[in-house]
């Protein structure tokens, strides 16, 4: 059985428990609604998609990618 996923089907994403585990084991404290409030748009600047994904296609597929660069 093959399994089609829908074009927007989300592959990943953060969740507020997720900040507040980096919370604990940076800090020691959890943080407040405001505070991860405030995190959301530089944690959003700082996450590149695009590398990310490139990345994890290289590594997964390097050599069709280094056949692809070296015709490129």
């Amino acid at each position: 059985m093959i399994f089609m996923m829908k074009p927007e089907t989300v592959i990943y994403s953060l969740t507020v428990e997720d900040v507040q585990t980096v919370a604990m084991e940076t800090m020691n404290r959890k943080l407040t609604e405001a505070e991860i409030n405030s995190l959301i748009d530089p944690i959003h600047e700082r996450l590149t998609w695009f590398d990310a994904i490139e990345e994890a296609i290289r590594c997964r597929f390097e050599s069709e990618v280094e056949k692809y660069d070296a015709i490129n």
